[in-house]
């Protein structure tokens, strides 16, 4: 999701460790948003994410079910109907489920920018363009597309 923002030219972090998320929230403010993704939406120590980032007037968006204990401390919540997982160890279909919602969240913010977006995505394109090792194939006009064999 991450670099989804960072393409869109929208200042951004991202944080695996719930120590730093907590100090992140605590020091958040109303011009913050936090997303927040929990499958199960009990996991506490998001929760207590959610409280804190709240307390300061941020917005916390939730990707959780509803009703959970997370989507009670969110200011929005946006949920899927997943059924249960049945491989503990690969919760694939609600990690796909939350992918296709990340991406719907960025196609609407896309179309919310407007054209001038555009602009921001051929820069972001090129500016990783050189660092592909196939980057002699990409064409040099954004607009044109080409189909290159590799051999």
């Amino acid at each position: 999701m991450m670099n989804k923002f960072i393409t869109f030219n929208i200042p951004c972090n991202y944080f695996e460790d719930s120590v730093i998320m907590l100090m992140s929230a605590a020091s958040s403010g109303i011009d913050d948003v936090f997303i927040l993704v929990s499958q199960s939406g009990r996991t506490r120590s998001i929760i207590e994410v959610a409280k804190t980032a709240r307390s300061q007037n941020a917005t916390v968006i939730s990707i959780t079910p509803k009703n959970s204990p997370l989507a009670k401390e969110s200011n929005l919540v946006l949920s899927m109907n997943i059924a249960p997982e049945t491989q503990i160890y690969m919760p694939t279909c609600s990690r796909l489920a939350q992918l296709i919602l990340t991406d719907v969240l960025a196609t609407g913010l896309m179309l919310r920018k407007g054209p001038k977006f555009v602009e921001c995505l051929r820069n972001t394109a090129s500016s990783v363009k050189e660092m592909r090792l196939v980057a002699e194939l990409l064409p040099e006009n954004e607009d044109e597309i080409k189909v290159s064999k590799v051999n």
